[in-house]
């Protein structure tokens, strides 16, 4: 969900994040101003451009960094990680809240939190209930979604459940949303980049798959963890068939409660660790995907979501594939820009 958050003043003056930085200094006087007492009411609302009607939100996922007064909450240490004053946020209005302390004080308070809740949000509306406090209990509205077990992280989300492989990183290595499994284990390729032969950089023609799959060293680790929010995140290379690198990644999977889908966030490096050939910035490649293979049964069909209130649709009799092909739109593009090729959905090579 992409909101604009404020905090209100009991004036209703709002001080708008992304403002100029006279607007945290702001904030700043007014947190202290409160002393112990902790109260920042948030505005939320889509961040949309002027004129749009805006889509109804409900327990849309929002995450927003909250700077913190010198000595508001206190860390008991000098790692944020560990930061104890945490467990004394709460969040009014909220059924949901999750902290996280980024950064401290010199004196170990804290000095920016992560929060993390859901909002429901009227279409062109905005929501001005939630407000964060130190008169809370900490993480609140459920466990934990992710646990790890060894050599997989599990994931629930009580909207779906879905296992993350750490060696042979294969994206989603299984995936089930309500009782029915959509991605089988070991079914799925991961990050496949179609690059050059191995050793070389560049190709006419790419046609060797290197996918993540086939990396036996990389890693998978839960770097955020929480009740409404769960991040992993997992590094590895790309490996063709024969274990010949092109390419490395980064990759952090984004999991919600209440949710059944995921977002991921993929980084391509360019430069191996290596010192050879193939350790320079120019590298070339037809395409860069990741490959999940669904658990589809009989009936099975495809739905894309286009420019028209009507998805673009239809079903399969055979063995057929159906991909989305995106290019360049002109939409909102400036007249000084070069003409540009609109999307479009092609199935089985018909357009």
């Amino acid at each position: 969900m992409k909101i604009a958050v404020s905090v209100r003043r009991a004036s209703a003056r709002k001080l708008s994040y992304g403002m100029p930085a006279l607007a945290v200094l702001v904030l700043f006087l007014f947190v202290s101003s409160a002393s112990a007492q902790l109260n920042v009411p948030l505005t939320i609302q889509e961040m949309d451009y002027p004129g749009q009607a805006g889509i109804a939100r409900t327990a849309d996922p929002l995450t927003v960094g909250i700077p913190l007064a010198k000595g508001t909450v206190p860390c008991g240490g000098a790692n944020p990680a560990a930061c104890t004053g945490l467990a004394a946020l709460g969040l009014t209005g909220a059924t949901v809240g999750q902290f996280r302390c980024l950064v401290e004080w010199e004196d170990q308070s804290c000095k920016w939190v992560l929060v993390d809740t859901q909002a429901t949000v009227a279409a062109g509306g905005i929501n001005t209930a939630i407000s964060l406090t130190n008169a809370g209990t900490g993480n609140f509205g459920g466990t934990n979604l992710a646990v790890d077990n060894g050599t997989t992280i599990g994931v629930d989300t009580g909207a779906g459940q879905f296992t993350v492989r750490k060696a042979n990183f294969n994206g989603l290595d299984t995936g089930v949303v309500g009782g029915k499994t959509l991605v089988a284990t070991g079914t799925s390729a991961g990050l496949v980049i179609v690059g050059p032969a191995a050793g070389a950089t560049s190709c006419g023609t790419c046609t060797t798959a290197y996918a993540s799959s086939n990396d036996a060293a990389s890693t998978a680790v839960i770097e955020e963890n929480g009740p409404v929010r769960t991040v992993i995140k997992a590094d590895g290379a790309h490996k063709d068939a024969a274990g010949n690198t092109y390419m490395r990644w980064t990759v952090r999977l984004y999991f919600y409660k209440g949710k059944s889908y995921v977002r991921a966030n993929v980084s391509l490096r360019n430069a191996d660790n290596a010192a050879s050939a193939v350790n320079t910035a120019y590298k070339g490649f037809t395409s860069y995907e990741l490959r999940l293979t669904p658990a589809l049964g009989a009936g099975r069909s495809f739905a894309f979501g286009n420019d028209t209130a009507t998805p673009t649709a239809g079903g399969f009799t055979g063995s057929e594939n159906s991909y989305l092909y995106q290019a360049y739109t002109s939409h909102m593009e400036h007249s000084d820009w070069s003409s540009s090729t609109a999307s479009f959905v092609t199935r089985s090579g018909a357009t």
